[in-house]
């Protein structure tokens, strides 16, 4: 498994992105996407990673170690379903579900991206671009809606994450 990115004679690191997903939907889907990204040498972080290197975790440290991994993270991408759009809507759903941190993980998120502590990288995997909360669209998203689509898109997503840490690596230089 590549350890980094190597751009004239320097080795970068490994980008590390945390994924967001509405538990219920598409949870085989998001494992492939999980495991392909980190067959590419993406770090990738979210609840099943983090509960399979840690079973045995209670649950209060299993969430915050899951929000830590989000902060160290380089990007956060949710994966865009009508019922994850369900989930972050405001006001909070009244009744407990099993999978409230939805809300939780997306609003983290968007307050260290505001602070530029961590980039959105959202992922459309059904429903409508028009149905996207701000500042989401489909020129900053990726369409995953299409199978056929996968493997290109899964390259670009890859390409993206490793070129831009060489970027923002490499402008630190200068």
């Amino acid at each position: 498994m590549p350890q980094g990115i190597s751009y004239r004679g320097i080795v970068y690191d490994k980008p590390k992105v945390f994924v967001s997903y509405r538990w219920g939907e598409y949870e085989n889907w998001v494992e492939k996407f999980s495991g392909d990204l980190t067959d590419k040498g993406v770090d990738v972080i979210h609840d099943r990673t983090v509960r399979r290197a840690h079973p045995d975790e209670k649950i209060s440290n299993f969430i915050i170690r899951l929000m830590k991994g989000m902060e160290s993270s380089h990007a956060f991408i949710p994966i865009f379903t009508p019922g994850y759009l369900e989930r972050i809507k405001y006001p909070r759903p009244s009744t407990p579900t099993p999978d409230g941190f939805v809300l939780d993980e997306f609003q983290l998120s968007l307050g260290l991206a505001r602070k530029r502590e961590i980039e959105t990288i959202a992922v459309l995997k059904e429903g409508s671009f028009d149905n996207l909360p701000k500042p989401f669209n489909q020129e900053n998203s990726l369409d995953m809606r299409d199978d056929k689509a996968y493997e290109g898109n899964i390259n670009i997503l890859t390409e993206y994450l490793f070129f831009h840490r060489v970027i923002k690596q490499k402008n630190e230089y200068y």
